[in-house]
């Protein structure tokens, strides 16, 4: 056990061992390419002479200018430079204030103006106020232009003292200077007696400089150049003179009364002044393109003067991420039981998601804001000189700035290590369940998938019917949400920007082919429709169409209930034909058979009675029928007379029960009844209700079985009346017992029973002219008839 141990600790002090040194030797390979980064910093002195650098110098007067006579009191605003109290005078007369002075940089022109077009202040000012305001928002317009070229960028960024500037008015014979060299320099070069002394200093200021030019503006603003070095006098003052010259220059805030016309100036030109400026040739140029946040931040001279200082950094940094990336993989490779071996690895992998993801953030935060900051560190800058003036060899900065960044690449390349390690540990299959149950956001990002995935169903069964201005809202806002969060991360917001177009594509792309497989199935439902086929599976989901399937699907039941019932029409029409001939020849047969027996001789008196009897109650029979058929047609038509009068149900019901008590008798039917004590009244034909009432006990008496009970209850519903007639039929009732209600359709289908089989059909008809019901029904060999009036009725409504 014991030799055990001691091989697994020699294992892991050799792991951890070579981890180290390929980390270091990684670290010392980053500083080894540092010096070519030192070498592309330097001023190039060949492009000094460019008429780029002339610009950039150009660019410097107007602020340098102004400056100077700020400090001597002869300016306190940019507008100083174009308006006198005469000028103001004049352009208060002929030109106003537009909104372009909104912009102006200061905000008490911009709270000015707004109360000078505000109609309830500016409505109490008297004449003269009101010119004063005017005047004051003139002088901002021109101040917010003068400013602009005044306040240049240029010289703001120049605070990393990379040029020397002079600056010397010569109305009030005084100077202002960035530094005592440059003072110096101006004073021994414009002066004509110089000691030898003064010579040699000369000399060897001019031998320090790689550029340096006197700028002298007379009173009238024409420029010399006596001095210069480093580039032609001609293509500087070429450059200046164009600047100074620059003519009908818009004043955005400034419109010509009536007409609308921008107000145009010239540029005033530099008078009275000697400007010196000089650039010192051993001058290190990183530090004066290293910003706030890294290379290309600062000024913009390393870029006109110097090898491309920023490739350089740049191509340092690309090793550097190459490096980085390959140790992150190395990282992902390494298995869980080697990552416990490695001392700052092991106390990560255990470390619960949010801290590790937090540390990472923090880390990767530091390193990226100080990004190129360490390599600008170890090569010749500013703040090395600074050190050095300060008694601290170079030797000592130099060991120490290296010292610095070889830290720096060590603890970003092990960083590396852990995060590939941290993350391979996170998708191994041993580790997940630590990983949920450490976490304290695996909850929250559940419950943010299910709310996903429940939006992702809600816009997929968008209903069309209640609009989508509300849901585009949601879904823009959802979508500008998204956005604002990727810009917190500024430049990993782009990569996570991308990666979220990808998918907010894909998703589109894929909910775009299923609304589009929706639709042509819809549209495949809609063609069989028209096509006549109404068998279709509606039952499919088709998404945000699912509103527009169930239309369809009513619409083919629809389609589908009309066609049947064309076809029943059809069918019944058929029959109609059939029973009506069917019943008009069987009486009439028998009428013209009998006809033909009593023209025979031979016939005894006693058939000729027997004969005339048969041919007496068949023309009876077809007479009923006519006349059925008859009230029948034009019940349904409407064309019928009715005349509503109070009529007593329940006596109605008992009157017509007595009149056919001899067919009831006949039958061996034993009716019962279940009437009320009171009297129910309705608003009622009477004849008509009788022969309701007539026909359906005359149905229970011939379709009734014999002997069996049949039971007829009249009810008091409030405003309605009830009567509901029940019987055993004698016959099996198959099939739709509704069709029993169609004319000619019986109950007996051999059509061997006494009736027309228009009895029900003209109850029917005279129960709904009257406002009522009829309902049929059966259980079994129960056969119910439920009719139901309205007391009050609705014949006189109708007549209205």
């Amino acid at each position: 056990m014991d030799t055990r141990s001691r091989k697994s600790k020699s294992g892991k002090f050799k792991l951890n061992i070579i981890l180290v040194l390929i980390l270091l030797v990684a670290s010392i390979a980053m500083v080894s390419s540092y010096p070519n980064i030192n070498k592309t910093s330097l001023i190039d002195k060949s492009k000094v002479g460019t008429e780029e650098f002339a610009n950039y110098i150009s660019e410097l007067m107007y602020p340098i200018y102004y400056d100077m006579k700020k400090e001597t009191g002869e300016m306190s605003d940019p507008s100083a430079f174009i308006l006198d109290d005469k000028k103001l005078d004049e352009l208060s007369k002929d030109y106003e204030i537009s909104d372009d002075l909104y912009y102006h940089n200061d905000e008490n022109y911009v709270e000015k103006y707004e109360e000078y077009m505000n109609k309830e202040k500016s409505s109490k000012m008297t004449e003269e106020e009101r010119t004063a305001v005017e005047k004051y928002l003139i002088k901002g317009s021109i101040s917010s232009l003068m400013g602009d070229i005044v306040k240049s960028d240029t010289l703001e960024n120049n605070g990393y003292n990379v040029l020397s500037i002079d600056s010397y008015n010569k109305n009030n014979k005084k100077s202002s200077s960035t530094n005592n060299e440059i003072e110096k320099f101006r004073e021994l070069i414009l002066n004509e007696k110089k000691t030898n002394e003064e010579e040699n200093k000369l000399y060897e200021y001019q031998e320090g400089y790689v550029f340096y030019a006197v700028l002298d503006f007379d009173q009238s603003g024409n420029l010399k150049i006596p001095y210069i070095k480093g580039m032609s006098a001609d293509t500087l003052k070429e450059v200046i003179d164009k600047k100074q010259n620059k003519n009908n220059i818009s004043v955005l805030a400034l419109e010509k009364k009536y007409t609308g016309e921008e107000y145009t100036t010239n540029l005033p030109k530099v008078k009275n002044a000697v400007f010196t400026i000089a650039l010192k040739g051993d001058i290190n140029l990183l530090a004066s393109n290293l910003g706030p946040y890294g290379v290309g931040e600062g000024s913009n001279l390393s870029s006109i003067l110097t090898n491309n200082i920023g490739k350089s950094v740049v191509g340092v940094m690309m090793i550097g991420l190459t490096i980085c990336a390959v140790l992150f993989a190395i990282g992902l490779l390494i298995s869980r039981k080697i990552s416990e071996n490695i001392i700052f690895v092991k106390s990560f992998i255990n470390m619960p998601v949010e801290l590790a993801v937090f540390i990472g953030i923090i880390i990767s935060s530091i390193l990226v804001q100080i990004a190129a900051n360490p390599i600008v560190m170890a090569v010749p800058n500013d703040i090395s000189a600074w050190l050095n003036i300060r008694g601290i060899s170079e030797e000592v900065i130099s060991t120490v700035m290296v010292i610095a960044n070889v830290v720096y690449w060590f603890v970003l390349f092990m960083f590396c290590i852990i995060a590939g390690a941290y993350l391979r540990s996170l998708f191994s299959k041993d580790n997940r369940e630590l990983v949920k149950k450490k976490s304290i956001i695996v909850k929250p990002i559940r419950w943010t998938i299910r709310q996903i995935k429940m939006f992702v169903h809600w816009i997929e069964n968008l209903d069309l019917k209640k609009g989508l201005d509300k849901p585009l809202l949601i879904i823009v806002g959802i979508n500008l949400l998204c956005i604002t969060i990727m810009c917190i991360f500024w430049g990993l917001g782009i990569i996570i920007a991308i990666i979220y177009s990808i998918l907010l594509f894909r998703f589109m792309k894929s909910k775009a082919t299923s609304v589009h497989r929706d639709y042509l199935r819809l549209e495949e439902m809609t063609e069989n429709i028209a096509d006549g086929n109404f068998n279709m599976d509606t039952k499919e989901d088709l998404g945000i169409f699912n509103p527009i399937k169930e239309n369809l699907g009513n619409i083919q039941t629809g389609f589908k209930r009309a066609v049947d019932e064309e076809v029943k029409s059809q069918r019944m029409k058929t029959e109609l034909i059939t029973n009506v001939s069917h019943d008009l020849k069987t009486p009439l047969t028998s009428i013209i058979t009998y006809v033909d027996l009593l023209k025979k001789e031979g016939i005894t008196d006693e058939e000729k009675e027997k004969y005339i009897d048969v041919i007496d109650r068949k023309s009876q029979r077809l007479k009923y029928l006519i006349e059925d058929l008859f009230e029948v047609s034009r019940s349904t038509s409407g064309n019928i007379e009715l005349n509503p009068v109070d009529v007593d149900v329940v006596s109605l019901v008992k009157q017509t029960v007595f009149e056919l008590d001899d067919k009831i008798a006949a039958s061996g039917v034993d009716i019962r009844t279940r009437f009320s004590n009171e009297k129910i009244i309705a608003r009622l034909d009477s004849m008509r209700t009788f022969r309701i009432f007539s026909n359906l006990i005359s149905n229970i008496s011939k379709y009734s079985m014999y002997g069996s009970r049949a039971y007829i209850e009249v009810e008091d519903m409030g405003d309605k009346v009830s009567i509901e007639f029940k019987n055993i039929s004698a016959e099996e009732i198959d099939g739709d017992v509704e069709n029993l209600s169609e004319r000619f359709v019986r109950g007996d289908k051999s059509r061997n029973t006494e009736g027309s089989g228009l009895g029900l059909a003209i109850a029917k008809s005279f129960t709904e002219l009257q406002g009522g019901t009829f309902k049929l029904s059966s259980d079994g060999d129960l056969f119910k008839v439920r009719v139901v009036f309205p007391k009050k009725s609705t014949i006189e409504n109708n007549k209205k």
